[in-house]
């Protein structure tokens, strides 16, 4: 399904060790918004908006209220130190200008 102007995205992110087994990290900052646009950050254990899912599975849910392409990046520190980047395609609405 597109995602459209007023769109809520749900973005997961998994931490992994080395060996691959999903681990929590001390902390988790998640930053996101639209590309050449301001970035929101949230982070966990402190913010309610990043959701730990289980061992090292956490997700965000992003309000995305213009088109144009967005980003997230999840910045684990502390016991599990990785970065990762997902982008998405907001697509223009033909009901909206």
């Amino acid at each position: 399904m597109a995602n459209y102007p007023g769109a809520r995205k749900r973005v997961t992110f998994t931490c992994t060790d080395l060996a691959g087994t999903a681990t929590d990290p001390t902390a988790l900052a998640i930053e996101y918004g639209p590309l050449g646009g301001t970035a929101t950050t949230k982070s966990w254990p402190t913010d309610d908006a990043v959701v730990k899912d289980s061992a090292g599975v956490f997700h965000i849910d992003i309000d995305c209220p213009t088109a144009g392409t967005w980003a997230a990046r999840a910045i684990a520190t502390g016991a599990l130190v990785a970065v990762t980047e997902i982008q998405w395609p907001v697509s223009r609405s033909a009901f909206t200008s």
